[in-house]
């Protein structure tokens, strides 16, 4: 870890994400915890590309702290999928959160008006 940098300048949840606390038996939580981690203290801060998706990656992971029906989503997911299957989970990520999203805007297209 490279003290030296400011993280939370390039990635506004850094703090809270470093500072969220898990229950010891939730592995999946600790994995992304871990792949967060790794991914911020690996980036290359000179590739705007890289910036760019870890900065999804940085509001994905709020999003999976604060949003409980999304924490479930993404365990249930995670949980499913063989464990060959996880490579990248950065990319896994981006693509079950746009998942959700879906799945949200169509709960809301089916809703009904009083």
């Amino acid at each position: 870890m490279n003290t030296t940098v400011d993280y939370s300048k390039y990635f506004k949840n850094y703090n809270l994400i470093n500072d969220f606390c898990f229950n010891k038996d939730d592995y999946i939580s600790e994995m992304l915890l871990k792949n967060y981690q790794t991914s911020i203290y690996n980036v290359d801060l000179t590739n705007k590309e890289e910036i760019k998706m870890l900065k999804k990656i940085d509001n994905i992971m709020k999003i999976y702290i604060i949003d409980q029906n999304f924490f479930q989503f993404i365990t249930r997911r995670l949980t499913d999928m063989d464990n060959n299957y996880i490579q990248d989970i950065n990319t896994i990520l981006i693509s079950e959160y746009e998942n959700f999203k879906k799945d949200i805007v169509k709960s809301v297209e089916t809703s009904r008006w009083i």
